[in-house]
């Protein structure tokens, strides 16, 4: 069983923007810009360390200490996510995003509101010419 694959069923049964890995820290959720508290047990450092290892490619991990950061796509159910990877001083974080679905068959529609009785629907519609860009991720601080 995969690793990571109970961190993203949290992020996409709690509809949260984003799932926070940081070791000896319980696992935040990001939900609206709010960071509501969890609780759980800390997620330990082996535990953190086996889920890149089963992320990244041995090339990957390579680059991860070169440049500090790492992202990588990974398909659950019919969902596929962004998972970031970063060096912050001697701890490695984790980030959870939902990337959108797989196929465009499978994707809900976004709509766009024009007046409260029109709503048109984009599904399929390139949202500009330029390649999506996937927002930073927060500053984040190591708490001892």
């Amino acid at each position: 069983m995969s690793t990571v694959g109970p961190y993203l069923d949290i992020l996409r049964q709690t509809g949260a923007d984003e799932v926070r890995l940081v070791p000896r820290e319980p696992v935040s959720v990001i939900l609206a810009g709010r960071k509501p508290s969890v609780g759980g047990s800390p997620l330990s450092t082996r535990a953190l360390a086996a889920m890149i290892d089963e992320l990244l490619s041995p090339a990957q991990q390579r680059e991860l200490e070169l440049r500090g950061r790492q992202s990588v796509t990974q398909e659950h159910g019919d969902d596929q996510f962004l998972i970031e990877i970063s060096r912050q001083g001697s701890e490695t974080i984790v980030s959870l995003r939902r990337a959108g679905a797989r196929g465009s068959a499978s994707a809900p529609p976004r709509s766009v509101r024009l007046a409260p009785e029109q709503t048109v629907s984009t599904r399929g519609a390139p949202e500009r010419s330029e390649s999506p860009r996937v927002p930073p991720v927060e500053p984040m601080r190591v708490v001892p």
